[in-house]
């Protein structure tokens, strides 16, 4: 079975009996087969519990991978239609950044987008670390922006021990593309 999201998070059931259960969950319960998960890279990886269970989540792919894969491919007309509609819709992925692109990024609106796509990469990699971490069951938020040229995905509802905001960020500044991990809160002596 593939379940594929382009846009949306994954869907939690509302039958009665199964309410909040994950859709994926499901599927693996059903007990057909495999099951596959296609998404684009906005999307955090679902967590499935595969204990005594025949089948199991076998992969949470990407449609940028695909978009990717598929350009490696002797091009048809309809692999090429495939690939242009991908494109236009956000399924690609992020394209590599230029020189002029960062000596113009405060300006621009599509370094802008690039940003949120990348920063979306790093989200799905550095989630359960972060969440090991702080000790939270939240997840981070797809990334917003904050101010021009600023791109941040933060643990939503985070309040532990003076710390107030956690999260991550992407910025283009000086001709130059910028990294951070932050936290705020006020100075406590407890923290250790």
């Amino acid at each position: 079975m593939v379940e594929v999201k382009i846009t949306a998070s994954e869907t939690e059931s509302e039958q009665w009996g199964q309410r909040g259960k994950p859709q994926l969950q499901r599927y693996v319960d059903l007990g057909r087969g495999d099951v596959t998960y296609l998404t684009t890279v906005e999307s955090l990886t679902p967590e499935v519990d595969h204990r005594g269970r025949k089948f199991r989540f076998v992969k949470h792919a990407f449609l940028e991978d695909l978009h990717k894969e598929l350009g490696a491919v002797h091009s048809s007309p309809l692999v090429g239609f495939l690939r242009e509609f991908m494109e236009d819709n956000y399924m690609a992925g992020p394209k590599s950044f230029n020189q002029t692109e960062l000596k113009r990024s405060e300006d621009s609106l599509e370094f802008v987008h690039k940003c949120q796509d990348t920063l979306a990469i790093v989200r799905n990699d550095v989630n359960k670390k972060f969440r090991q971490n702080f000790h939270t069951h939240s997840n981070l938020t797809r990334p917003g922006i904050r101010q021009y040229g600023v791109v941040e995905s933060y643990l939503k509802g985070y309040h532990r021990k003076g710390i107030t905001w956690v999260g991550i960020l992407l910025s283009g500044e000086e001709g130059g593309l910028y990294f951070s991990v932050w936290a705020y809160g006020r100075l406590d002596g407890s923290m250790a």
